[in-house]
């Protein structure tokens, strides 16, 4: 069986024959395969090729088969209006697009030789994934447990040094540094940086002081993020409501908006979707009142964990999107233990580390550090990388130890 994974092995590493042909028996020649895409849009970005001598410069798209381009409803989507070539291994239809045109297509399966496919696994296997894993058997367990932590306290030590920043932004607002980290993670690696801006032009202040109006609140989040549909849609009653309630908003409480980011879905599970993800976090500030204080104040990260457990509106029970037609079954959204955990590691941690350092009191820095030694390890590509060499993350603290050392030592070694 061949894989979408494969197809990219042989696309970025050219493992094909020198003469390449398209579907129509147009002469190709790949110039430059282009950058391997992990976030939403086509596989590779700013490829040169050339079919019939012309020049093309453009994205790539991979399937293994042809037809699962129209699976993927990629026609209609603006991510893809740039695919100068479809790498595919099957070629069971032939694309055509909006315009009239067909879409150039390569079925690799006619150009790669047996010998190399079965070679694959071997070739993956020999690239080292870790550049310093040579001085990996140097350590006994207890030797890397040790080192990990204090390489996780001096990644706390340069996040303090971050938060610092912010909190000179701010003018010392540590509710809205709260805000503003937590809706990055909310966010999450593709639409952080759209969360965090929005997090930004909405102080935390300014959402306090429409609490009393939930929805406007509401509307305000997902209006500030680009997330509500446009008013000349055929939209449903919740949704209309929405769009009235954030020209409200922006109205009552005189806010002007500026949003240089574009939310993305592609490439994740509809749990995490943005329109989900950001009605928890609206949901968070209205049920959370002095969420910073209620951090300090907290026992154990149980605590905390239950301070960020909230459920969606009802609106999303039986929806991901707006004006999804309703699920049948009702699937409340509430917050998931995975991103529970990112929050306690990257944001509350920090935080309460931050705090204690600023103010020179040391059990709030040993709190933090004891609530990253509770935390379960992150699962990331690093950790897994890191398990194939027998080092194994037992807890948030040695997860977040090995992101230092791959990050700011084996990475950045000269």
């Amino acid at each position: 069986m061949i894989h979408e994974n494969l197809l990219a092995f042989i696309w970025q590493h050219r493992y094909y024959s020198n003469q390449l042909y398209t579907t129509e028996g147009e002469a190709l020649r790949v110039i430059q395969p282009g950058l391997k895409n992990t976030h939403e849009g086509p596989d590779f970005t700013n490829a040169t090729i050339q079919i019939e001598g012309t020049t093309l410069i453009g994205n790539i798209e991979l399937h293994v088969k042809a037809s699962d381009w129209y699976a993927h409803h990629h026609t209609a989507n603006e991510h893809y209006r740039n695919v100068v070539l479809h790498v595919v291994w099957h070629a069971d239809v032939a694309i055509h697009l909006p315009q009239g045109t067909h879409l150039p297509t390569l079925a690799l399966c006619d150009f790669v030789s047996q010998h190399l496919l079965a070679q694959y696994r071997q070739l993956m296997l020999h690239q080292q994934t870790i550049s310093c894993s040579w001085a990996l058997p140097a350590l006994s367990n207890l030797g890397w447990q040790a080192w990990l932590e204090r390489l996780a306290v001096e990644r706390l030590t340069a996040k303090f040094n971050a938060i610092s920043h912010r909190l000179s932004a701010t003018q010392q607002h540590w509710e809205q540094v709260l805000w503003e980290l937590t809706a990055r993670y909310y966010g999450g690696t593709v639409n952080g940086d759209l969360f965090a801006s929005t997090a930004a032009q909405l102080p935390i202040t300014t959402l306090a002081k429409c609490k009393h109006q939930p929805d406007v609140l509401m509307a305000l989040c997902f209006g500030t993020a680009q997330l509500l549909p446009d008013a000349s849609m055929n939209n449903d009653a919740y949704t209309k409501h929405l769009i009235q309630q954030y020209s409200f908003g922006l109205k009552a409480y005189r806010i002007a908006t500026s949003q240089h980011y574009t939310p993305a879905y592609l490439r994740m599970r509809p749990h995490q979707f943005p329109t989900i993800r950001m009605a928890q976090l609206a949901t968070l500030v209205l049920e959370q009142q002095h969420l910073f204080s209620k951090i300090l104040a907290a026992e154990n990260v149980h605590e905390v964990k239950g301070l960020f457990t909230i459920t969606a509106p009802e609106y999303w029970h039986q929806r991901y999107r707006f004006n999804d037609t309703p699920n049948r079954k009702l699937q409340p959204k509430t917050t998931g233990e995975q991103l529970l955990n990112s929050i306690c590691i990257n944001v509350v941690v920090p935080l309460l580390f931050s705090y204690g350092k600023y103010h020179q009191q040391e059990q709030k820095q040993q709190q933090a550090i004891d609530w990253l030694q509770q935390l379960p390890a992150e699962v990331n590509h690093v950790t897994k990388q890191y398990k194939q060499y027998g080092v194994v993350a037992n807890n948030a603290m040695m997860s977040q130890g090995l992101l230092q050392l791959q990050q700011q030592y084996c990475n950045n070694k000269h």
